[in-house]
């Protein structure tokens, strides 16, 4: 068992005795309450409370049972204190204080109440007073506002006493008890979440990372100081891997697969990753600290060469010699470029010429090659030019009930049409559009564009736009959003602002204080790609979201995943716990979307409706709800 298993076995033991503190300078109210709470056989059944608690009434009569208080007594603020700090410790807190409003000479009631609740918020407190001391506006303005004080006229009525107990120990017990059930849930959530992060980052096959996780450990790479790195890129494919696979089949192919990278990890340090791409697709991370290995990067063309020459051996493949050439492309950190683009596209190019060249070598990307290389300098001059000559332009993918699979909003998706390159995915330029600071003026232009789309669908149909980090620390998000909503006539309850994850843990008070004001002007908050990255259920309480959207790699696992299906399950349990709604993406077949309507997602999104389509389709497809348009010709 471990510790959070013992504590909360501990508290689940505590919450079964009603511990009650006395705190009151006169011992002979000590007796009293003694008398009314402990020493009485009668038990008062409560099944109201039970019912205002979601607990079922029960069916018969309760039995009479020997009561389970145990009362403390403290005749001073202070000493009170103690006991209360003393039981914390312990792991046995009190769960209700009935505090007299007097006590010479030390605190006063409403003193020590402040200070009983430092130590422990969630104790329920009963104010004891025969006098008129302090009206209820003043005891708000020292304590608070809390629905965890009540207040006692003296003298009390035996039955009220024990009413009162009876109550506020229950309340609290079954406040205790919800409260380490969703600390279960978070934890669970948590470690469900890291397993599928790394089942979603590794290659299931040979265990290594996989291409996602290549960019995002490249992109990690790169942000070191300039000149402080040295290293490689490595894009390495086995030659004519497929007629293996095609001859002795895909067993065979498996297995040497995973000798391949044995082999490969076998001829690196521990400053080395190798990644498996997919296929017979592999690459290679390869890096130091110039200053802690000087004469590192003059070695690496011969290591290279030595893990080029580990791959020519025969492989021992189900009693079989086999044999499996490489070619190698390498891109040079850091004279190769500036950006993780520059060195993968230089180092494909490298393995173009190798495998152009007759295979089976390793190829450095040389000089011609740099002169056909697009850089980073030219992709940011044409989109600045972009806007001016109306280059970008917006498709809608819908968002439809569960229920009934009718749509109930689209969601905006940012295209860009490449006078020279076509259609241009938002991956391929908004990284240097936000870089650049031109997705300030980017996104202004999709609001304006989306909600003029918008004010031709009917007036029950929502509009999704999704924003960067970058728009909410601009400051004038809300007012872009306003000016967009006026213009166009939308309603600002039809517009629903999506913002990833990954974005609280960089811009949380950013957010925050920019999602207050989006509330009161009534746009919908929307967390999007929840369960991969590394907030908690804490955010979602703080924040205040309207919806949330499941990862679409959380759905795509569901099927597959035992741990998968339940993150899908207990993200479905939370939004209605919580009374927000849920969207599953990434629906793209009739059996996640038959998992996403039994866990209870009102929402979903993906192939399997539609694909992502420009604004006169969707009144086409208003007007016939019922249609799927379940084609695979653009990505969401």
């Amino acid at each position: 068992m471990n510790e959070s298993e013992i504590a909360n076995e501990k508290a689940a033991l505590a919450a079964t005795k009603k511990r009650i503190l006395i705190i009151d300078d006169n011992p002979d109210i000590h007796q009293d309450y003694r008398k009314i709470l402990v020493d009485s056989e009668q038990r008062v059944a409560l099944p109201a409370v039970d019912a205002f608690f979601g607990q079922d009434e029960p069916t018969e009569e309760p039995e009479e049972q020997e009561s389970k208080i145990v009362l403390d007594s403290a005749y001073q603020g202070e000493d009170g204190l103690q006991k209360v700090v003393a039981a914390v410790e312990r792991g046995e807190p009190y769960a209700l204080a009935f505090v007299d409003m007097r006590m010479p000479p030390g605190w006063d009631g409403l003193q020590t109440i402040e200070e009983l609740w430092k130590v422990a918020p969630e104790m329920q407190v009963v104010i004891c007073t025969a006098f008129s001391d302090n009206t209820w506006d003043e005891i708000i303005d020292r304590v608070g506002n809390s629905d965890r004080l009540l207040i006692l006229k003296k003298p009390f009525d035996q039955i009220e006493v024990r009413q009162l107990a009876a109550a506020l120990t229950q309340r609290w017990s079954y406040e205790n008890q919800a409260r380490l059930r969703q600390e279960d849930l978070e934890q669970l959530l948590l470690e469900r979440t890291q397993e599928l992060q790394h089942v979603s980052s590794h290659d299931q096959l040979t265990q290594l990372p996989n291409r996602s996780q290549f960019q995002l450990e490249l992109n990690s790479v790169l942000q070191e100081p300039q000149g402080d790195m040295v290293g490689c890129v490595c894009m390495l494919d086995l030659d004519h891997f497929q007629k293996i696979n095609d001859q002795f089949g895909h067993s065979a192919g498996d297995t040497l697969l995973r000798s391949a990278a044995s082999r490969m990890l076998s001829q690196l340090d521990d400053f080395a990753t190798v990644y498996r791409l997919g296929g017979d697709e592999f690459a290679v991370l390869w890096c130091r600290n110039a200053s802690e290995a000087p004469d590192f990067a003059a070695s690496l063309p011969e290591r290279l060469r030595q893990m080029h020459v580990a791959l020519r051996a025969p492989y021992d493949v189900e009693g079989q010699q086999l044999y499996c050439t490489s070619s190698v492309g390498v891109s040079f950190i850091p004279e190769d470029g500036k950006s993780a683009e520059d060195f993968l596209h230089k180092a494909d190019l490298a393995l173009f010429m190798a495998k152009k060249d007759g295979r089976d070598q390793v190829r450095e990307f040389i000089t011609p090659q740099k002169q056909t290389v697009c850089t980073l300098k030219e992709l940011v001059a044409d989109l600045e030019k972009a806007l001016s000559k109306d280059e970008f332009l917006l498709r809608y993918q819908p968002v439809v009930n569960t229920q009934t699979r009718r749509v109930e909003s689209f969601e905006a998706l940012l295209r860009w049409n490449h006078p020279v390159h076509g259609i241009v995915e938002p991956l391929e330029f908004l990284s240097a559009a936000e870089n650049q600071g031109l997705i300030i003026k980017i996104g202004e232009w999709v609001l304006q564009q989306a909600c003029c789309d918008a004010s031709v669908w009917p007036a029950d149909i929502s509009l999704a736009v999704n924003v960067s980090p970058i728009q909410f620390r601009s400051g004038n998000l809300d007012s872009t959003i306003l000016n967009a909503l006026t213009k166009h006539g939308i309603s600002p309850d039809r517009l629903e602002i999506e913002f990833k994850e990954n974005a609280l843990l960089k811009d949380e008070k950013d957010i925050e204080s920019c999602l207050e004001v989006l509330r009161e002007l009534g746009v919908r908050i929307v967390l999007d790609d929840f369960g991969t990255g590394q907030s908690s259920l804490s955010y979602i309480r703080q924040l205040r979201f309207h919806k949330v959207k499941l990862d679409r790699e959380i759905v795509a696992e569901a099927t597959k995943s035992d741990d998968a299906r339940l993150i899908l399950k207990a993200v479905a349990g939370l939004g209605r716990s919580m009374g927000i709604e849920t969207t599953a993406e990434g629906i793209e077949t009739e059996e996640q979307y038959e998992l996403a309507l039994a866990a209870g997602y009102t929402q979903a999104q993906g192939y399997l409706f539609s694909k992502a389509i420009a604004v006169q389709e969707t009144l086409e497809l208003l007007q016939n709800p019922c249609a799927v348009l379940a084609t695979h010709d653009e990505s969401t």
